[in-house]
């Protein structure tokens, strides 16, 4: 059989490398994504008065959409005397309620929310704005922090309050380190008061970073420097990617954080993309194959 005519041979060569920039086009730039996600805060009372209650205002959106409630899936607190008090739904953003004996200024504990971003399209980002109340009326500052979450994360600071209103203010992450699971820690573990989690934290390759990390409003702040490539690098399933740091408030209170990201998924495009991506490789590949089979029966 004589060897295909130069022109066939461009024919193919040019239908496979088209298949394959588009196949490259719809694969992962990142590692994973996760629309399920734990906010864990040591708050600590710093209104300079007594507390009894407090509220966390969550939102999310997927895909760069508008910011919306996000699915309640639980809630702690590890203060004693202290409980969830219910879930509500208030405008763009999920409400949850604690309540317990009055706390004296100074005092502190654990709370956590765990959520689920609603929407399909990555990347799923979320953000909570803490706030102490006594007698339902909000006291002291606002502890606010939020993240853009894919590998590699970015810290992020929306424009607008749940309330509606704008955002002005900035806030600061320090100390930010990354590290892998191999499981999903429970709400009532996730904490750094917890050896285990501790453990997982200090056998991570990725470094702590002292920052200060400054995030304006509307904003998604780069992590420098990058993420460890076994933070970003493609997860076992089962395995959770968790971030602690401390965040500041308005007058500088420093609070420890840890957010747990699990249920982690590829990032990149959504599933149908990437398989549609890979029929479109194949059948321009096929195509060039079938070009050049025709032009050699003819000739």
């Amino acid at each position: 059989m004589r060897p295909a005519p130069r022109g066939c041979r461009l024919c193919i060569g040019l239908a496979c490398a088209i298949g394959l920039t588009i196949f490259m086009a719809a694969a992962p730039a990142n590692a994973w994504n996760s629309k399920y996600q734990h906010f864990h805060l040591r708050l600590k009372n710093n209104t300079g008065g007594n507390v009894n209650d407090m509220h966390v205002r969550v939102q999310g959106r997927s895909g760069g959409g508008p910011w919306s409630p996000v699915v309640s899936l639980g809630a702690m607190t590890l203060i004693p005397g202290w409980a969830p008090t219910g879930v509500v739904v208030a405008g763009n953003s999920t409400v949850y309620n604690f309540a317990g004996f009055t706390l004296a200024p100074g005092a502190n504990g654990w709370f956590n929310v765990y959520f689920c971003i609603d929407g399909s399209t990555p990347p799923w980002e979320s953000n909570c704005w803490f706030q102490w109340t006594l007698n339902g009326v909000n006291v002291g500052q606002e502890v606010f922090f939020g993240f853009c979450v894919s590998s590699p994360a970015k810290i992020g600071n929306p424009s607008t309050k749940p309330d509606g209103s704008v955002n002005t203010s900035s806030y600061v992450i320090r100390n930010l380190q990354f590290a892998q699971s191999s499981h999903a820690f429970s709400n009532t573990e996730t904490t750094l008061d917890n050896p285990a989690v501790v453990a997982v934290f200090n056998s991570s390759p990725d470094p702590i970073r002292p920052g200060p990390y400054t995030v304006s409003p509307g904003n998604c702040l780069d992590i420098v420097p990058d993420l460890h490539s076994s933070i970003t690098g493609p997860v076992n399933n089962g395995a959770t990617v968790l971030a602690r740091g401390l965040v500041e408030d308005q007058v500088g209170q420093q609070y420890d954080f840890v957010v747990q990201w699990e249920g982690l998924t590829p990032a990149g495009m959504p599933m149908w993309s990437t398989a549609l991506a890979i029929l479109a490789f194949l059948a321009l590949a096929g195509l060039g194959t079938f070009v050049v089979a025709r032009r050699q029966r003819v000739a």
